[in-house]
């Protein structure tokens, strides 16, 4: 295996550029529908566990000095497979060691510096601990959606079979058309405004905040 396993500072920065233009494209792209076709079908094809490395050998493939080629069909260029290799152990071992981890998470918002911090509105979504939707995934899965960042997510409250989420109201809308009834480990999610209380009974399918 090769002893070069760091990126360097020349290739993080061009990944960086790469990332600000994916997002910039991301952000000024009328045709949305073509962005959810494609997420619905990265979804579909790569395990939750696995998405982060398969977007990250896809900005390397960007970086021709960062030796890794990402081909369009076939088996792995030469020389990416033991790197390769090596993320899927890494990945593994993430995932068996990240629940409990992200467990522990039943709440996030204040310690992120980026985090929502205007009068936002609350979403119930109909899945929480025991789904595996732990907070730091919660926060992932919301970046999925065009044109909601970091910055537009507030407090994350994640129980045991649903969670409750503070976001900016400019993307409620686009939330909830984005995330209600799409798939969630084999399952559609449920996501709409939390009702307040004293607002009537709670069920399952709205939620109380």
């Amino acid at each position: 295996m090769s002893s070069k396993t760091a990126i360097t500072e020349e290739d993080k920065k061009a990944i960086e550029e790469s990332l600000d233009k994916i997002l910039d494209c991301v952000r000024s792209m009328d045709d949305v529908e073509v962005l959810h076709e494609c997420r619905n079908l990265f979804r579909r094809r790569v395990p939750l566990h696995l998405r982060a490395y398969a977007a990250s050998a896809l900005l390397l493939g960007l970086v021709p000095s960062a030796g890794i080629r990402v081909p369009a069909s076939g088996a792995p260029a030469s020389g990416a497979p033991a790197r390769g290799r090596k993320s899927g152990r890494s990945g593994a071992s993430d995932a068996k060691a990240s629940p409990g981890a992200r467990e522990s998470e039943g709440r996030q918002g204040a310690g992120r510096e980026n985090r929502y911090r205007g009068e936002g509105v609350t979403l119930f979504i109909g899945a929480g601990r025991r789904q595996r939707l732990y907070a730091r995934i919660a926060l992932d899965l919301l970046q999925t959606v065009p044109g909601v960042g970091e910055e537009n997510v507030g407090d994350i409250r994640t129980m045991d079979n649903y969670s409750f989420i503070t976001i900016d109201p400019l993307v409620e809308e686009t939330v909830i058309a984005s995330l209600g009834g799409s798939d969630f480990r084999g399952r559609p999610l449920s996501v709409n405004r939390a009702r307040k209380k004293g607002e009537g009974p709670e069920d399952q399918s709205t939620g109380q905040a």
